[in-house]
C-alpha cells in the first residue's frame, strides 16, 4: 500500500513504523491492489516467491513457520 513520495516515521527505539496516509486514501489504495505475479517460473526464485510470507508476516519462509509458535 506504500507508494513512492508517502511519508514513513521510523521509531527504532520503540520498535515503531508509521505511515503517515490517511485512512481513507489506504482503503482506495487497498481496494485497487493486486498481488504481482512472480517473475519467475523456476529455481530458487520462484521457491523463495512461493515460500515466503510478506513483510507484515516477520519476512520468513512458510517452510519453517509452525502454528503456534513465534520466531
Amino acid at each position: 500500500m506504500v507508494k513512492t513520495g508517502d511519508l514513513i516515521t521510523l521509531d527504532v527505539e520503540a520498535r515503531k513504523l508509521e505511515l503517515h496516509v490517511s485512512d481513507e486514501e489506504l482503503e482506495i489504495r487497498r481496494k485497487s491492489w493486486k498481488a504481482p505475479k512472480s517473475p519467475y517460473s523456476r529455481g530458487y526464485g520462484a521457491l523463495f516467491y512461493a515460500a515466503c510470507y510478506p513483510s507484515s508476516r516477520g519476512l520468513r519462509l512458510r517452510l519453517f513457520a509452525r502454528r503456534g509458535l513465534h520466531s
